[in-house]
């Protein structure tokens, strides 16, 4: 096994005014620019002074409530001003937020619900029904949490000092054993990235943040945290706009929006229905994107579209780093993949691979060390062992190993070349496939079931694919039977899988095939997929 370090060629970010706390970089802004608009919805629109004294009133409302520091409190409400209320409240009162999206299905908030273990719930929907460990009965719904937030905090309530240490959110993501696991990320990792990307990109006071992705995607920590941070305004999209790519670009003309983070998906939309030739975007600097790969030949295509003076970079970074490296693209763009480019500031970027030659390590395995690696993964410390490794520089510190296939070209850009294990990303979630086939193996006369993606002919967009052999085989010519088990399958998977993870379509198969190895033949199912 050898290693190879990359140099960091980034650029220093330059230090916080205030601290290196996200609360302590809200309150700075707010005593700046309190007149300045923070928070633009369809229903409220709320000042910087407004938004403070919301989140003050419901932070001392939860240290109140809930004595001491460290909960974990989930978040179960749309995407709104409240939610944000919710969010901010819970990390000025020192805990830590657990976001819940009201799309995913009852059993999948359900198994997060019992392994977050969450001492209290803010929640726009009745939670009893959800199967919660009966020591997390501390919850409110939404009458009382709205009256929380008018909570009448006196004059001298004084915030918890929070400790870099100390957990800011647990954001979950799917797991290979059928179980999400969730990414512990502290305030230090939490705060590196965007406190970076503020003064990378010149986020100032005067910008107008689209905030498009939701809030259990960790996009969020950039629109949340970076934008409140800069005394800028964030504007949560309506999720009913992101289906809707030409209401979507007139969205961004109307408010004037000059910074957009988004993944890959959402901008080919734009690209392809989102009646860009008919819009006026010049308000639009900066374009940023992560979560997938973005084809070169597309991204081409939307600049071509978009005003000429707009700066885009690629962000790239799983969940357990956030963003570890960005690639700002250039007027000529040469190349055939979009590359990942260079490490964050105080971020080591190394490769490891099974050579034996250790003086010429230009691809494998990327490995992260730095201050935005999360601690681990809730309640699954043995789970995330097989990912740590230790850091060059410190053994006492650790790394983490991403399991994607990277390469170092000649001038030391990084270029991505995909997943090592069964791990891909549809519209930007980062989804294991094991899950899928872990939920689909639960049905009775299943026994076998692997799960690719495939091209989507006619968009270019991605979905998956699944196949599955059964116990009791379905004659070819049974078609009542095999759509019986069909909508059976699809009912189940909706039941337990958020829907981006729901297979577009479920094939059965005598049996599965099997390459050399004796393991299942994914490129065969790939060729059979499309």
């Amino acid at each position: 096994m050898c290693e190879f370090t990359i140099p960091n060629r980034a650029r220093v970010a330059a230090s916080s005014e205030y601290s290196c706390m996200i609360p302590d970089d809200f309150s700075f802004a707010t005593a700046k620019y309190p007149d300045n608009i923070a928070l633009w919805s369809e229903d409220q629109v709320l000042k910087y002074k407004e938004l403070d004294q919301l989140t003050t009133s419901l932070s001392a409302w939860l240290n109140n409530r809930l004595p001491g520091h460290g909960h974990r409190i989930a978040v179960l409400i749309p995407k709104s001003t409240e939610a944000i209320i919710a969010i901010i409240a819970v990390l000025k009162s020192a805990n830590t937020y657990v976001p819940l999206s009201e799309s995913w299905s009852d059993g999948r908030i359900s198994r997060i619900c019992e392994d977050s273990q969450f001492s209290f719930a803010l929640s726009s929907i009745d939670m009893s029904g959800f199967q919660v460990p009966e020591n997390n009965t501390l919850m409110t719904g939404t009458p009382q949490w709205r009256e929380a937030i008018h909570y009448p905090s006196t004059s001298n309530y004084k915030a918890p000092i929070v400790a870099e240490a100390s957990l800011a959110y647990i954001l979950y993501t799917s797991g290979s054993t059928g179980t999400p696991k969730g990414v512990c990320v502290s305030h230090r990792a939490a705060y590196h990235f965007p406190n970076w990307a503020k003064s990378e990109f010149e986020i100032s006071d005067q910008d107008r943040v689209a905030s498009v992705s939701p809030l259990t995607f960790d996009l969020t920590t950039f629109d949340l945290f970076a934008t409140f941070a800069a005394g800028a305004t964030l504007y949560l999209v309506p999720d009913k706009l992101k289906v809707f790519p030409a209401r979507l670009s007139e969205f961004l003309q109307h408010h004037k929006i000059s910074v957009i983070y988004a993944v890959p998906s959402t901008l080919i939309l734009l690209l392809q229905r989102g009646k860009l030739d008919h819009r006026n975007l010049e308000s639009i600097k900066t374009v940023l994107f992560a979560g997938e790969e973005f084809p070169v030949a597309q991204f081409k295509q939307l600049r071509q579209l978009l005003p000429a003076h707009i700066n885009y970079c690629n962000l790239y970074g799983p969940t357990e780093t956030n963003v570890c490296s960005f690639y700002r693209v250039p007027e000529k763009l040469d190349v055939t993949t979009m590359p990942i480019g260079y490490a964050l500031p105080d971020t080591l970027l190394f490769l490891r691979n099974e050579s034996t030659d250790s003086s010429n390590v230009t691809t494998g395995e990327l490995c992260v060390a730095g201050p935005t690696v999360m601690r681990g993964y809730h309640a699954h410390n043995d789970s995330a062992a097989s990912y740590f490794l230790n850091d060059p520089r410190d053994i006492e510190t650790r790394a983490y190993a991403t399991g994607d296939q990277v390469s170092l070209s000649i001038n030391g850009i990084l270029n991505f070349h995909g997943r090592l294990d069964k791990m891909v990303k549809i519209w930007g979630y980062r989804v294991e496939l094991g899950e899928i086939e872990s939920c689909l193996r639960e049905l009775d006369n299943v026994t076998q079931a692997a799960v690719v993606k495939r091209q989507k002919p006619a968009s270019g967009g991605e979905e998956l694919v699944a196949f599955v052999s059964l116990q009791h085989n379905i004659a070819d010519n049974d078609e009542s039977a095999s759509n019986v088990f069909s909508k059976k399958a699809f009912a189940h998977c909706k039941n337990n899988l958020p829907p981006y993870m729901v297979p577009r379509k479920i094939s059965i198969l005598e049996i599965l095939p099997l390459n050399g190895t004796g393991k299942i033949d994914r490129l065969q199912l790939e060729k059979l997929a499309n």
